[in-house]
């Protein structure tokens, strides 16, 4: 009543527009009074949900702002709309539009510098003496110690075969890494229904001969093997070599049984005369393999079994429904891991399971 008074009567308004003014007035200055209430509120918030970061030079402020900045696109997203808040009516357009031009610069920026950084950890990595065909096993750190999850599989190789998988990047030779054991371990699913994890290969080691390698699982050496320099595996008979006079010497394979190796140059007579051979990369391929369906049972443990459950429930619920209700999932674990050991295939999860 106050407010429509002095409107009348001191602003010489009429009863309508100084209804309309004072209404104006008196919402503004209700939403201007909850500015610094919600500000404390979420700076309380900010304060008792914190979590203290392990860093030494950590705090609250760079704790916030390296959240803040550090997804690129969030940044950018955030611009796009403060952008278009400015176009709504009574909103000051130019003000809007500096704080989207400097929050789109911002975002821009370090969507740039993060796409540096990934090339240049990228190129390091590819100078590095480790590859890998598998992801996701980094540091876990905790207080004061750093703990690592043990990689699965490893090929150690020594120099004369890191030679060949370095000679083996380029155009139309054969690639260990990109290549060979990506199509070993989907050889290997469709034979056994595995999905086996990935190989890391360490080259140049300086703990091998320079013509062995070892294969070790869970970081353990489980196997180990050798590759004359300069030959070719063959399964020929002995008989056959020497009719088409072909020197080759006798070696132990990994089982324990004798294998014939051929010297290199006579590569060409071994191929017109229809011999079967090997080269050394694909005898390293032929030994993971071996030692893949040796151990096949140490790769399916309760989360590998659970994710397969997990799978199958999508197209048949029923039907895992019963299964776990029926088999616990320890109990289904040794179930095919005995399966696996027996060299049996668990391909067809639904024939299994029923």
């Amino acid at each position: 009543v106050g407010g429509l008074i002095i409107g009348v009567a001191m602003h010489k308004m009429t009863m309508g527009q100084a209804a309309k003014v004072y209404t104006l007035l008196s919402i503004g200055d209700g939403l201007v009074a909850q500015i610094p209430s919600l500000l404390i509120a979420l700076t309380a918030g900010i304060v008792t949900t914190r979590v203290s970061s392990d860093r030494k030079d950590a705090n609250l402020g760079k704790e916030i702002s390296s959240q803040l900045l550090r997804e690129p696109r969030a940044v950018i997203l955030a611009a796009i709309a403060v952008l278009g808040i400015g176009f709504f009516k009574g909103f000051p357009l130019w003000s809007f539009a500096l704080v989207a031009l400097f929050l789109g610069t911002t975002g821009v920026a370090l969507w740039r510098r993060k796409k540096k950084e990934n090339i240049r950890a990228a190129a390091a990595g590819a100078q590095g003496t480790i590859e890998t065909d598998i992801e996701g096993h980094a540091l876990v750190k905790g207080g004061g110690e750093d703990f690592a999850l043990t990689l699965p599989v490893i090929l150690e190789v020594g120099k004369n075969i890191s030679e060949m998988i370095k000679k083996g990047k380029g155009k139309g030779t054969l690639n260990l890494v990109e290549e060979l054991i990506p199509k070993m371990r989907q050889a290997l699913y469709q034979d056994l229904g595995i999905r086996f994890p990935g190989v890391h290969v360490r080259t140049d080691s300086p703990l091998l001969e320079h013509d062995e390698y070892v294969i070790l699982l869970n970081e353990v050496p489980v196997t180990r093997g050798k590759i004359p320099e300069g030959r070719l595996l063959t399964n020929e008979l002995e008989e056959n070599l020497r009719r088409y006079s072909l020197p080759y010497m006798t070696y132990k394979n990994a089982s324990g049984l004798p294998s014939l190796w051929v010297e290199e140059r006579y590569k060409e007579i071994m191929e017109k005369a229809g011999i079967k051979y090997w080269s050394p990369l694909e005898v390293v391929i032929l030994h993971l393999s071996y030692f893949f369906r040796q151990n096949g049972q140490e790769f399916l443990g309760i989360q590998e079994v659970r994710s397969m459950l997990e799978f199958m429930e999508r197209s048949f619920p029923d039907l895992i429904k019963e299964v776990t209700r029926l088999v616990p999932l320890q109990k289904l674990t040794e179930i095919f891991r005995r399966l696996v050991q027996e060299q049996i295939s668990i391909k067809d999860l639904r024939t299994t399971f029923e």
